[in-house]
């Protein structure tokens, strides 16, 4: 019968399945990074294109050092390993000054909502101050301060 491992509470469960990853055999990219791949002589004509575009989506788990890509060309995916890929120009989603507040505005409701020996001491101050901030995040009024 086989035993449970003792889980390393540093290891993470992809680990304790299948071991590190390893990033020389399993190379990997942003998301839908835009790339150029080989195109092989023997599927290209006489003065055919070596390199076409294609767009990176994900690992070839089954092979090494290859990736898949999309060939917007030829609607179809191909694993590859000749590739340049172009994470440049690629654009990063960043969080804007707005969406910070909004986060910290809804953490700071939950804050308020969970306090539960605030109520003894100051009845009903905190309910004032949760319905100030809803009526506030309702309106949806952009920050006056300067960024």
């Amino acid at each position: 019968m086989p035993r449970a491992k003792q889980s390393v509470h540093k290891e993470t469960p992809w680990e304790s399945l299948e071991g590190a990853h390893d990033f020389n055999k399993h190379p990997c990219a942003p998301p839908v990074t835009r790339a150029t791949v080989f195109n092989p002589p023997e599927t290209r004509i006489s003065w055919g294109s070596r390199a076409i575009d294609a767009w990176y989506i994900g690992p070839a788990w089954d092979h090494y050092r290859c990736l898949e890509f999309q060939i917007p060309s030829t609607g179809g995916i191909r694993t590859l390993g000749q590739y340049q890929l172009y994470p440049q120009h690629c654009e990063l989603p960043m969080e804007t000054p707005m969406d910070g507040a909004t986060r910290v505005d809804k953490d700071l409701l939950e804050a308020i909502r969970t306090l539960r020996g605030l109520e003894a001491r100051n009845p009903g101050c905190h309910i004032s101050a949760v319905e100030a901030l809803a009526k506030q995040k309702s309106k949806g009024r952009q920050s006056t301060y300067p960024m």
